[in-house]
């Protein structure tokens, strides 16, 4: 774990000097032997994260060691995203970008795919806990063959890096179709992003580690880019809910704050069609007609006998 710190303490010194400049520094900006260098050291620290997750999960689990390894993809995509995002001219240039970007998110797919399959063989061959056996016995009436014991923590911490491994190759492939319009055939045929294969990666995710809220928030995510909005709100109250909560509650009171914007001006917009149609007056049932009657009679003072 020293040299863990080691490499990550070097790393940032590396990437917050003046040629890397902070945000938007790294291999993607920075060349030369610096460049090199810390091309070199993600690389060693992905080596020492991919070791620790696979000989203790739990300790990888607490220290988020599957974080850190997306946190180090996703900074090499965002500066490839940044300096696409900053080109306001359109140029010859940009085809190399975007090609640099397909690259980085394929080394990023490689990676986890490659950690998927090492997590998922040490999970398949981890002995059952006393609550597996429970569940088992459930589905089937038949007794489990594979050995038995009350170790729930390796299993169960196990389940929950792959699960997170599962959610970054969704993500992957999400910015894909985001960023690289002609990742999938389809896709280029009908010029439309493909979510599919995400939607997939993200529901496995969701069958490893049913407690896990994260899932259910990326699930809302794609499910605002095909508009719809009423199982965005399902899943966004599910990650809220989960056993494990993703904080989704900023996003969830944003979609309901854009949904309230659209019926307002829908609303706005029939009541002016309305208005047009009576010549510029409001119709005696209208409700702004009632709400302007009512405003000006609210200063009347009641009738004897009522209260």
């Amino acid at each position: 774990m020293q040299s863990v710190k080691q490499i990550e303490a070097e790393l940032k010194v590396l990437t917050t000097t003046p040629s890397g400049s902070g945000r938007g520094s790294g291999t993607a900006v920075v060349g030369g032997s610096a460049g090199q260098r810390i091309a070199d050291l993600r690389r060693s620290l992905r080596d020492h994260y991919t070791l620790i997750i696979t000989k203790n999960s739990s300790f990888a689990y607490h220290a988020h060691v599957v974080s850190k390894l997306w946190a180090g993809f996703y900074r090499s995509i965002d500066e490839h995203l940044t300096i696409l995002k900053s080109r306001r001219d359109p140029t010859a240039d940009d085809e190399q970008y975007r090609l640099r970007l397909r690259l980085a998110i394929d080394e990023a797919v490689r990676f986890f795919s490659a950690l998927a399959d090492k997590v998922q063989a040490i999970y398949d061959h981890l002995p059952l806990t006393s609550h597996d056996q429970k569940q088992s016995q459930s589905k089937s009436s038949e007794p489990t063959p594979a050995a038995v014991v009350d170790t729930p923590f390796d299993r169960e911490y196990t389940s929950k890096v792959l699960s997170s491994v599962y959610n970054c190759l969704g993500d992957l492939e999400r910015y894909r179709q985001l960023h690289v319009p002609s990742a999938s055939a389809s896709a280029a045929a009908s010029g439309a992003a493909d979510y599919r294969i995400a939607t997939g990666l993200y529901v496995r995710a969701l069958s490893i580690d049913p407690c896990s809220g994260k899932a259910h928030n990326q699930l809302a995510v794609l499910a605002t880019y095909s508009k719809d909005e009423f199982e965005a709100v399902y899943q966004y109250t599910r990650a809220i809910c989960a056993v494990d909560p993703f904080p989704a509650r900023d996003n969830l009171l944003n979609l309901y704050e854009r949904n309230r914007q659209t019926l307002a001006t829908i609303d706005q917009q029939l009541l002016e069609a309305k208005r047009s149609q009576r010549g510029g007056r409001w119709d005696d049932d209208s409700f702004e007609y009632r709400r302007h009657h009512n405003k000006k009679g609210s200063n009347k003072k009641p009738a004897p006998g009522m209260v």
